[in-house]
């Protein structure tokens, strides 16, 4: 099931978050043999090495990290979705509202 949150950035910043993905009985999730992206309007951040997105394997740790240049064309609101893909397939874990302050709306 996915969930929403609005995240937000100050132009000129980096953004930086982390989650922690949590099961129905309240554990992490493994996050061993998953890939991620992350959509922000038109731009796209994928897990992998030195990308600005990390999975924490057992711990269900998410890591975001995006440089302000990586942003820099963004509009004050875009929609952004975080996907998670497995063997079993791809899952929406969060959506919503990415609001960058100081850019003319």
């Amino acid at each position: 099931m996915s969930g929403t949150h609005l995240f937000s950035v100050v132009k000129g910043e980096d953004f930086a978050v982390a989650l922690t993905w949590l099961g129905a009985d309240g554990t992490p999730v493994d996050l061993t043999n998953y890939s991620a992206e992350l959509l922000i309007g038109p731009v796209t951040v994928e897990s992998g090495e030195d990308t600005g997105l990390a999975l924490g394997g057992t711990a269900g740790t998410i890591t975001i990290n995006v440089p302000p240049d990586a942003l820099a064309g963004l509009s004050a609101t875009q929609d952004y979705r975080l996907m998670l893909t497995n063997a079993d397939g791809t899952r929406c874990l969060l959506f919503g509202p990415f609001q960058v302050s100081g850019v003319a709306a």
